[in-house]
């Protein structure tokens, strides 16, 4: 297992500085799908591919907003969240390929929905969630925002919008 971090500029870059996103999965092809749509959308980003990486780039930069898959070799997004310097509170996205309402199984399995479960729906079944609602984690954090495998660029777009809007009230 690679513990390497990626560093990268946004592909449009004005006179005011773009929003920062550290985007943390481990497979490879998600992480890099979606930091080119996050690019393409004028966010500076970093990479990592799993939780110990992240861990150092996070506490090492100032970060706006963390989007990060929930299970990674390395640990969960929740235990990112939850071990976050204590100075350090960006805004939080959850993406993960367990869709809230589609869950079913062990208790386990219902109890990380239930912990990232979202009112808001999405226009047709198709389509991933994306909303943004506060969800309590155990370490006393919050997630901001939810995002459902596969991702699209409208959802992330829609997602971030709003979590970085209410982040700045």
């Amino acid at each position: 297992m690679s513990t390497t971090a990626f560093r990268d500029r946004p592909m449009d870059t004005d006179s005011t500085q773009p929003p920062s996103v550290l985007v943390v999965d481990d497979d490879t092809v998600s992480r890099l799908v979606l930091a080119h749509m996050l690019r393409r959308l004028g966010y500076a980003v970093v990479e990592a591919d799993d939780l110990q990486p992240a861990l150092e780039l996070a506490g090492a930069g100032d970060f706006q907003l963390i989007v990060s898959d929930y299970a990674m070799p390395g640990g969960t997004g929740l235990q990112l969240l939850a071990d976050l310097p204590p100075d350090k509170r960006p805004a939080f996205v959850l993406v993960t390929g367990i869709a809230p309402d589609a869950v079913s199984g062990s208790a386990d399995a219902t109890r990380r929905a239930d912990a990232v479960r979202s009112t808001d729906t999405a226009t047709s079944a198709d389509e991933p969630v994306a909303g943004r609602r506060r969800f309590e984690v155990p370490a006393g954090r919050t997630i901001d925002g939810y995002l459902t495998k596969p991702v699209s660029t409208r959802a992330v777009r829609a997602c971030l919008q709003s979590v970085l809007t209410a982040q700045d009230h």
